[in-house]
């Protein structure tokens, strides 16, 4: 005999029941999930991850800051900026150093079976050119491109506090994600090295200018308070002295800035000589033993989870509907 349906809504006891009458579809429906999860798990496609932790370093620091005081005392701007690593970021997913990881042949240890071939992203990836598109290996390099900058393969983080910087790349080939992360260092590296000497010779020739400007204006001025003793020797009243003190103090001013612009030049002249790595590593990047995804066992576990759920949702369900099929006089 069936009892009939409730009417004042569905107590827990009932929600467990009908669920426990369909048990054997909740233990399917959990074996298959987990069966598909496993599987998935075992097929994915192992990453590696490889990590440089790096401090930025500043060869023209103390030059640009009195730069910028003289630039101050002159009335003019001066030509330093900001720290490298406020542009260092852009330059790591810059197209252009993006396109040069893309281009670059690079050593794999599981990959490929001959370890001793180098192969560029395109072969590692397998990636199947589709010639029938039109233009297609613009398109196919900008999709490649932006799988690189937003597929986590490179990461740039800056910590504001410490100032350390962290350069990771995550590859499908251990020894490819460590070769990628020293490229990067280097190349970056370099980049901001050449910038710097941009920078340093552009400090050296904006002093340099000012130099030969305040130079000449010593020597005009110095001309006016030598003319203007000559033609006044006998003079010594109030405005001639007043006149005098103002040209003195034009002169002495002018002898102050060349002074300051004199030691500005050499110390340009050494920072544009420097060769200073801009980059100070505090942790090198290592060959990966380990991968870092996909984490198994937490798929497995997920993909158990979530069928027991399913399953557990399509026994409520289909008990309901059973039930009502046998008293379709409740529905109304």
């Amino acid at each position: 005999m069936t009892e009939p349906l409730p009417q004042d809504g569905i107590e827990l006891a009932e929600i467990v029941r009908r669920i426990w009458a369909q048990k054997y579809l909740v233990a399917a429906v959990t074996t298959i999930g987990t069966g598909i999860a496993l599987v998935y798990a075992m097929l994915a496609i192992p990453f590696y991850e490889s990590t440089t932790k790096l401090v930025f370093q500043s060869t023209t620091k103390s030059t640009a800051g009195g730069l910028s005081a003289l630039a101050a005392m002159a009335g003019m701007a001066s030509a330093a900026d900001g720290d490298a690593s406020a542009y260092a970021g852009d330059i790591v997913l810059s197209n252009d150093m993006l396109g040069a990881i893309l281009d670059h042949k690079w050593k794999a240890s599981k990959a490929v079976p001959d370890t001793s071939k180098e192969l560029n992203l395109l072969e590692l990836w397998k990636v199947k050119s589709d010639t029938t598109q039109p233009d297609w290996k613009a398109a196919q390099r900008q999709s490649l491109l932006q799988s690189l900058r937003a597929g986590g393969y490179i990461q740039y983080s800056a910590d504001k506090k410490t100032g350390v910087v962290t350069l990771q790349t995550t590859f499908e080939d251990p020894l490819v994600a460590y070769e990628v992360n020293r490229f990067l260092f280097d190349e970056l590296n370099n980049t901001l090295v050449n910038r710097m000497n941009y920078k340093a010779r552009a400090n050296r020739q904006f002093v340099e200018g000012r130099l030969k400007e305040i130079d000449t204006d010593l020597n005009t001025s110095e001309n006016i308070l030598k003319n203007f003793r000559e033609n006044n020797r006998l003079r010594l009243d109030p405005g001639y002295q007043l006149q005098e003190s103002r040209l003195q103090r034009k002169v002495e001013m002018n002898q102050e800035i060349f002074l300051q612009l004199q030691k500005q030049f050499e110390m340009a002249r050494i920072d544009e000589a420097k060769d200073i790595p801009v980059l100070d590593v505090i942790d090198s990047p290592m060959v990966p033993v380990r991968k870092v995804r996909p984490k198994r066992a937490k798929m497995v576990f997920t993909g158990t989870v979530a069928s027991v759920a399913i399953g557990v949702c399509l026994a409520f369900l289909l008990s309901t509907f059973r039930m009502r099929k046998k008293h379709p006089a409740s529905n109304t």
